[in-house]
């Protein structure tokens, strides 16, 4: 559903069936695993070939509300030539789009929510921690990425940077729906001007009696009323009479 909702982002309603995609689960071939992460060699892995292509327009991550995929050394590895490829290919590379079942994140996706769990989890997410079945393979990216002072704050600052537009560009959607579904509303409110009945609904029964007694002992007895709402038994311990 992630892939489809980016296919109908880039490519509309008419175009969206004509999107292709690589998808390292279903494209490597699993029994030569080995083979396609390039017997220890990244630039012969699928990964990276994948994204030399010049058909390649964007990297698409699936994410969870977890952010499960940064949390893994070959996405940490397509992150990191997103980063580069955004700024050898600049306008012809749209770079780290951020895909979930509510649309793309990057475009304003009207999934608020989800838009906000994702930033929290990626604003104490450090890449470094990012795991690889093969401890060779870790080392191989980990030495890529963070170079020799294996510095990982360029890699952690583009994902921030990434989740950070998307979050505003979330939010202005949010905000044109908001006052756009705000502004419906306000139509179906009679004006008090032309003398209709005030719809605003007012504090119920109750808490009106228990703010009346709170003055009534500020009044009679010195008890602010503040504490009075807080303890109704101060009345008769004071020894005023009980209404």
């Amino acid at each position: 559903e992630a892939v489809r909702k980016h296919a109908l982002s880039a490519a509309g309603e008419g175009r969206w069936g004509q999107e292709a995609y690589w998808v390292c689960t279903v494209s490597n071939n699993q029994w030569r695993v080995n083979e396609e992460l390039g017997h220890g060699d990244w630039r012969q892995s699928s990964f990276y070939l994948a994204l030399q292509s010049e058909h390649c327009r964007a990297t698409c991550m699936i994410l969870d509300e977890n952010v499960e995929p940064l949390k893994r050394s070959w996405c940490l590895f397509e992150t990191y030539w997103s980063l580069q490829l955004t700024k050898l290919r600049g306008n012809h590379f749209q770079g780290l789009l951020f895909c979930t079942a509510a649309g793309v994140l990057n475009d304003g996706a009207k999934a608020y929510d989800v838009a906000i769990n994702i930033a929290n989890c990626l604003s104490t997410l450090d890449v470094k921690e990012a795991k690889a079945t093969s401890a060779a393979d870790k080392e191989m990216i980990d030495r890529l990425v963070g170079g020799e002072e294996q510095d990982f704050n360029p890699i952690n600052s583009f994902v921030s940077a990434r989740i950070r537009s998307a979050l505003h560009r979330t939010r202005t959607e949010f905000n044109k729906d908001f006052q756009s579904l705000d502004a419906l509303l306000h139509e179906r409110i009679p004006d008090e001007k032309d003398g209709a009945a005030d719809l605003t609904p007012g504090p119920p029964r109750m808490m009106l009696s228990a703010m009346a007694t709170c003055v009534d002992l500020e009044s009679q007895c010195g008890v602010p009323a503040e504490e009075a709402a807080t303890q109704p038994d101060l009345k008769a311990s004071r020894g005023c009479a009980i209404s």
